[in-house]
């Protein structure tokens, strides 16, 4: 089902969408995505781009989201920003933020399964993935998987800053391309299991770290 344009706000409700759980895009994309009220599957295609000059590409509060990318997602501010909670990434495609804000953006959030094999990458002094809290709730990830690349220009690859991923598997690349460590785990945050088979990576003239801790920041 092609979703235009020019009609983009989901709950994920109508609007050109096949019912009021599943969208698929198949074009381009120019204003923000919304999922809320109970959540639902939103599937980019191969050929399918959501494209914001000017804000967030997706915007996910409530529960119960899937989004399967296949094509692109890219925002000026964040290109997927999550609030609430059991939540389910798989990104086959790429996803950009313009460098305004983190983006992949957890706020007091919980994804139960984020699977990366394409790029999500931060095109400037921001995160590809960062986990944040509100209100003195962490954001976690329960089950990070990632072969493929997770990068940012001048930010951190993954920044967990009061937040908790229990497992991340890497046998791709995580890496901060020019002044960041690749991952950053600070204020009381944690990741309960790193397994890595791949590259984790800071920027060597920098004198940056793989993975840095600090303030309390654990790998247990």
């Amino acid at each position: 089902m092609e979703i235009s344009k020019y009609n983009t706000s989901r709950n994920i409700t109508g609007n050109g969408c096949s019912n009021n759980t599943n969208c698929t895009i198949n074009n381009e994309i120019k204003n923000t995505i919304t999922i809320n009220n109970g959540g639902g599957t939103l599937t980019i295609e191969d050929s399918g781009k959501v494209n914001v000059s000017n804000g967030v590409g997706i915007n996910v509060s409530g529960s119960n989201s899937t989004i399967i990318n296949k094509g692109s997602i890219m925002g000026q501010k964040q290109g997927i920003s999550y609030s609430g909670s059991d939540h389910t990434l798989n990104n086959q495609g790429f996803i950009q933020s313009n460098g305004a804000h983190n983006t992949v953006d957890l706020w007091q959030s919980t994804i139960v399964n984020l699977n990366n094999s394409g790029t999500i990458h931060n095109n400037g002094s921001n995160a590809g993935i960062k986990l944040n809290a509100r209100n003195g709730n962490k954001s976690t990830i329960q089950n990070l998987i990632n072969s493929g690349v997770i990068s940012s220009n001048q930010g951190y690859g993954i920044l967990v800053d009061i937040g908790h991923i229990d497992t991340l598997n890497n046998s791709g690349t995580i890496i901060s391309q020019k002044s960041q460590d690749a991952i950053f785990i600070n204020n009381d945050s944690s990741i309960k299991t790193l397994n890595n088979s791949g590259v984790i990576s800071g920027n060597k003239t920098k004198d940056t770290d793989g993975v840095s801790l600090q303030k309390d920041g654990l790998i247990l």
